[in-house]
C-alpha cells in the first residue's frame, strides 16, 4: 500500500472474440467498423494516444481482407506505437491446445506484428479460462517478462495482491498483473452522450477495488470490453477526471507503459508457482474441457498430424535436399490456430460457429495431405527398396518420433486385396505378424524402427505355410498376448491380469451417466440428481478378431438412459431411450498396451457420459500431461472457498493420466479426450474419463455450480452431440511411476 498519489493508467482497448454468440462474418463486419473508426480518431486527434487491439494479430488479417487499402495507414500507427498489436496470433484457450501450438501462436503473432512495424511485448491474456503452469517459460522464450490476466487466481490472491512474480516449473518468472476490477472496469466512461459525473463515479469505484490489491501507486484500469469500439471522448474525460480527483492522476496509457512504471517502482512482491485455476475473483468455466467433445478430438488429430507426422517428414526430406514447404505448413497452422480462441475450441458458441471451426480443421488437414505425400515420395525415392524377388512389394516404414518404436503400421498406399494370401517380411526375410482389415488394407507390426528413421518391409505372395506364431489367444470371453490377459465379466466390466507383475485389476470399464443441467461452460447436476452406471447391466460378449497381429474382444451393452431433463430441469425424464454402447478391446502382438475403442449411439440429451477405472492404487496425487509439463495434482474434490463458482473436481489433460503407489501404477492414455477426474475410493483411486457432455444452451443462470450467466442465453441443439460417437483410449499397467516407465512415449505412440 502507498500514501502517494495514485496514478491510474487508463488503457483503451477492445476484447475481440472473433466468433461467439454470432458468426465470424457478422463479427467481422463490426470489426471493420471498429478499425475504420479507430483510424479516423488517430488521424484527427493526436491526444488520443493509444489503443490496444487485444494482444492478437489475426484481427489485422480479418480487417485487411475487407479493407486492403488501409494497410499502410494501419502500419503507420502501429509503427508509431499508438495502435498496439501482438504478441499473439489469436488469444487461445491454454489447456486445450498443445504447448507447441502455443509457441507457433506466438511465433506467428510476432511475425505479423513485426511486418506492421512493432510487437507489443506484454503477455496479455485477459479472458482465457485459466492459465497453464508453463506459460511464464513460454513467454520468456519470446523475451516477454510480464503477464496481464483476469481469470484463474484463487484465495492466494488475498496475499499476493494484484501484482506478483509467477514462476514456471523451470524457475522462469514473469511479472504478473491481475486485472483486479475486470478487463472492462471502465468501459462505460465514454458512453454516448458522455456523462462526466458518471465517469467520475466509475473511476472512483475502480480505484477502490484496484487500490485494495495494488502493491504500488500504479493502478491499471481498462477502458474497453468485448467488441467495444474506441471512445473518442477519452482525452476530454481524462481532463475532467484530473480536475475532480484529489488523490489520483489519470493518464491515457498502454500495457507496456504500465508495466514499465511497475518495474521502475521496484516493489517487493510475493511469488507464486503453478497453474492458475482458481475461482476466487472470476469464473473459470471448467466444463468447456468436455463441451462438444468432437472439437477436442478433431483438434488432437490435426495437431498430432501437423506436429508429429507432417512437419518431421518435411524436415527429414528437406535435409535430403527437398524444398521445405514453408508456405503450405504456415497455412495449415493458421487454419488450426484459428480454431484455438477460447470461444471456438472450448465449444461455448452458437452451432453455426462450431460448424465453421470443423471446416477449419478439415482445411488444415487437407493442406497437410499434399505436403505429406510429397515428403513421403521424396523420402522414399532416396531409399534402397530393392529385393531379389521382384514379386515383393516394398513398404517403407518411417518413425517420426524421437525414440525407437514398435507399433502397428497401416500403410498409406498399400492394399492387399489383390493377393489371395500374403506375408509381410522384414529386411532379413523374417515373417512379421500381419492381417487384412475389413476394407482390405494390410496392417502389420513394425519392430524397433529407429528414431526419425525407417525400415523397409516387403509384402509377398504367400508361399507355403505361415511360420510366425504370435502367441495371441482368444477364448469366448477373454483375449491374451505376451503381456496381458483380459477377461470380460457378464456386466461388461473387465479383469486384467498383468503377466509381468502378476497384478490384477478387476471390475474396470464401468460406464457412468448423469444428467447435466448446466450449459456450454459448466457441468451441473440437477436438484434431484440421478446417476446411472452399467454395473448391473447384462453385456453381450464376443470375439471380434483373432489374427497374427491382434486379438479383439467386443462388449455390447444396450443401455436405457433418460431421454432428457424434465421441462423444469430439476430432474431426469422418466421416458428412456436405448443407447447402444459397443467397446472393442484390442491386444496386439509385441505391444504392451491395451487399446480401447468405444462407439456410443447417443440418443439422449442433457447428460454426461464417463468411463470409470477403479483401482487398488492408494495415493494422494496423480499426474497428467500438460503443455511442456507433467502436472502433479491432488486426488479428490478441491477444498471449498469463497468464490464465484463452485469447486470442480474435473481437470484438463493432454495425452495421459497416471498414478502409482511406487510399486504398481496405471496410466490412462486418451486421444482427444481432455477431461478427467481422479476419485478417492475405499480401495484406491478411480480414474473417470469424460467421453461426452451434452447440453442445449450456450448459457443459463438457473443451476447450482455457477452464479449468473457466462454469455447470452441461446439455444445450441448441436451441443447435445446426438448420433454415433467414437472414442479411443488405452491402458498401460506398469511398476513404478510415469517417469521410470517413460509413459509419454507410450501415449504418443498410441496417438
Amino acid at each position: 500500500m502507498t500514501t502517494e498519489k495514485y496514478e491510474i493508467h487508463l488503457v483503451s482497448h477492445t476484447h475481440w472474440d472473433r466468433e461467439w454468440y454470432d458468426t465470424f462474418e457478422n463479427f467481422r463486419a463490426r470489426l471493420v467498423k471498429l478499425v475504420d473508426r479507430l483510424l479516423a480518431i488517430m488521424e484527427s486527434d493526436k491526444n488520443f494516444r493509444y489503443f490496444v487491439l487485444d494482444g492478437q494479430t489475426v484481427v489485422l488479417e480479418d480487417y485487411l481482407q475487407i479493407k486492403p487499402e488501409n494497410r499502410e495507414l494501419l502500419r503507420k500507427y502501429i509503427k508509431q506505437g499508438r495502435i498496439l498489436v501482438g504478441p499473439w496470433y489469436v488469444l487461445p484457450d491454454e489447456f486445450l491446445e498443445s504447448g507447441e501450438a502455443m509457441v507457433r501462436n506466438l511465433l506467428l503473432g510476432h511475425k505479423i506484428a513485426k511486418d506492421f512495424g512493432r510487437v507489443m511485448k506484454v503477455g496479455y491474456v485477459p479472458d482465457p479460462f485459466g492459465h497453464i503452469s508453463q506459460l511464464p517459460q513460454i513467454l520468456r522464450g519470446f523475451d516477454i517478462d510480464s503477464f496481464i490476466f483476469t481469470r484463474g487466481l484463487g484465495g492466494e490472491g488475498e496475499k499476493l495482491g494484484s501484482e506478483f512474480y509467477w514462476l514456471a516449473p523451470d524457475g522462469s518468472q514473469v511479472l504478473a498483473v491481475r486485472q483486479a476490477a475486470w478487463y472492462g472496469d471502465s468501459v462505460e466512461l465514454g458512453k454516448e452522450p458522455v456523462d462526466l459525473k458518471k465517469a467520475l463515479e466509475i473511476i472512483n469505484r475502480s480505484k477502490a477495488i484496484l487500490s485494495k490489491y495494488a502493491r504500488t501507486k500504479y493502478l491499471l484500469s481498462n477502458n474497453g470490453e468485448d467488441h467495444q469500439e474506441p471512445q473518442p471522448e477519452i482525452p476530454k474525460i481524462i481532463e475532467y477526471l484530473n480536475g475532480h480527483l484529489d488523490d489520483v492522476v489519470v493518464t491515457h496509457s498502454n500495457f507496456e507503459e504500465f508495466i514499465g512504471k511497475l518495474k521502475s517502482a521496484d516493489p517487493k512482491l510475493e511469488f507464486f508457482e503453478g497453474e492458475l485455476r482458481g475461482t476466487r475473483y472470476a469464473q473459470l468455466l471448467p466444463g468447456v474441457m468436455s463441451t462438444r467433445m468432437y472439437l477436442k478430438q478433431e483438434n488432437e488429430r490435426t495437431q498430432t498430424r501437423l506436429e508429429k507426422i507432417v512437419e518431421p517428414l518435411a524436415a527429414l526430406s528437406w535435409l535430403g535436399g527437398a524444398e521445405y514447404p514453408q508456405e503450405a505448413l504456415e497455412r495449415a497452422w493458421k487454419y488450426l490456430l484459428q480454431c484455438h480462441p477460447h470461444d471456438s475450441i472450448c465449444g461455448c458458441s452458437i452451432d453455426e460457429v462450431h460448424r465453421e471451426v470443423m471446416e477449419r480443421f478439415l482445411k488444415s488437414q487437407e493442406t497437410l495431405t499434399g505436403v505429406l505425400m510429397e515428403a513421403v515420395q521424396f523420402f522414399v525415392k532416396n531409399i534402397d527398396r530393392t529385393n531379389p524377388d521382384l514379386s515383393y512389394q516394398p513398404i517403407v516404414v518411417i518413425n517420426t518420433l524421437n525414440w525407437k518404436r514398435t507399433d502397428v503400421v497401416k500403410p498409406i498406399n498399400s492394399k492387399g486385396k489383390h493377393y489371395s494370401d500374403f506375408l509381410v517380411l522384414d529386411g532379413q526375410g523374417s515373417e512379421v505378424p500381419a492381417r487384412l482389415d475389413s476394407v482390405g488394407r494390410i496392417e502389420f507390426l513394425a519392430k524397433d524402427v529407429p528414431p526419425y528413421g525407417y525400415k523397409v518391409y516387403y509384402l509377398a505372395p504367400k508361399a507355403g505355410k505361415r511360420n510366425y506364431c504370435s502367441g495371441l489367444i482368444a477364448e469366448k470371453c477373454a483375449i491374451e498376448n505376451e503381456y496381458y490377459r483380459v477377461k470380460a465379466n457378464s456386466n461388461g466390466t473387465i479383469a486384467i491380469h498383468d503377466k509381468t507383475s502378476g497384478a490384477v485389476l478387476d471390475g474396470i470399464l464401468i460406464f457412468e451417466d448423469i444428467e447435466d443441467a448446466g450449459d456450454e461452460y459448466n457441468f451441473s447436476p440437477a436438484k434431484n440428481s440421478q446417476k446411472l452406471d452399467t454395473k448391473n447391466e447384462k453385456a453381450k460378449i464376443s470375439i471380434e478378431e483373432l489374427s497374427q497381429l491382434a486379438a479383439t474382444l467386443k462388449i455390447e451393452i444396450g443401455w436405457k438412459l433418460p431421454v432428457s431433463l424434465k421441462q423444469d430441469r430439476g430432474s431426469r425424464n422418466k421416458k428412456a431411450v436405448k443407447c447402444l454402447v459397443e467397446t472393442f478391446i484390442t491386444l496386439h502382438s509385441g505391444i504392451k498396451r491395451i487399446d480401447f475403442r468405444t462407439v456410443f449411439d447417443n440418443k439422449a440429451e442433457d447428460h454426461r457420459l464417463r468411463v470409470l477405472f477403479p483401482t487398488d492404487i492408494k495415493t494422494e496425487h496423480c499426474f497428467s500431461e500438460g503443455q511442456f509439463d507433467v502436472v502433479k495434482r491432488k486426488v479428490g474434490f478441491p477444498p471449498a472457498e469463497s468464490s464465484v463458482e463452485a469447486p470442480c473436481p474435473t481437470y484438463p489433460q493432454q495425452s495421459f493420466l497416471s498414478a502409482s503407489d511406487n510399486k504398481k501404477g496405471l496410466t490412462l492414455i486418451n486421444q482427444g479426450l481432455p477431461e478427467y477426474e481422479a476419485i478417492p475410493e475405499k480401495d484406491g483411486i478411480c480414474f473417470a474419463l469424460t467421453l461426452l457432455r451434452c447440453v442445449g444452451w450456450l448459457s443459463r443462470d438457473d443451476f447450482s455450480t455457477r452464479r449468473g450467466h457466462a454469455g447470452p442465453q441461446m439455444a445450441t441443439p448441436e451441443a447435445q452431440c446426438q448420433g454415433l460417437q467414437e472414442f479411443r483410449y488405452s491402458l498401460f499397467l506398469h511398476g513404478g511411476d510415469w517417469q521410470k516407465n517413460r509413459i509419454w512415449q507410450e501415449a504418443y505412440n498410441h496417438n
